[in-house]
């Protein structure tokens, strides 16, 4: 890891921007994650939407399937509202932390890390607000936490590290690589 020159120099002036720029979006990410995990559950249920849906066409369009989470046992086909509203929400968990580390991401590119320790640096920081996160809840008196979401929260992690590292190393490519006419003048 390399360190940047003193805050006062001024070549280091459009970094020291990037870099506040680059961190505002984690953090208002970062906010939203912790105004959700702070709400009841009754405010964020979606079953009173899902119950418009005729409860037997539900029921035939869901698999045959039972999930076993924490000391909850749910059906799909006896009980699909639960059952989809528990596939949402662990899916809204794989989303939330699959942005923050796209956006933790971002907030780490002003800075020179071998790409090996920025993954680590990330999925650190992304474990740390998991935590947190299900902290937050446990004060919560309609809310549970569980150690499970945090590894759901984790998988969403290295999902979204993956996915921001995979489109920097495409863009990387697509930016240095030599055109054509370049090859060409080379050769000849």
């Amino acid at each position: 890891m390399q360190f940047a020159p003193h805050p006062n120099h001024k070549e280091d002036e459009p970094i020291r921007k990037l870099r506040i720029l680059t961190f505002i979006p984690l953090s208002i990410w970062m906010i939203f994650i912790f105004t959700l995990s702070s709400q009841p559950y009754q405010k964020q249920s979606i079953q009173p939407y899902l119950q418009q849906v005729d409860q037997n066409k539900l029921k035939n369009a869901l698999p045959s399937v039972t999930i076993k989470y924490r000391t909850s046992t749910i059906h799909a086909k006896s009980d699909p509202y639960r059952f989809v509203e528990f596939i949402f929400r662990k899916s809204a968990h794989l989303f939330m932390y699959a942005m923050l580390a796209v956006w933790a991401y971002v907030a780490s590119i002003p800075y020179r890390f071998r790409r090996g320790w920025k993954a680590v640096a990330i999925l650190a920081f992304v474990l740390l607000i998991a935590v947190l996160d299900e902290w937050n809840q446990s004060f919560g008196g309609e809310r549970t936490s569980a150690i499970q979401d945090v590894w759901i929260d984790m998988i969403g992690g290295v999902i979204g590290l993956l996915v921001a590292s995979l489109l920097a190393y495409w863009r990387q490519r697509k930016t240095y690589r030599p055109s054509n006419a370049d090859s060409q003048s080379e050769k000849g």
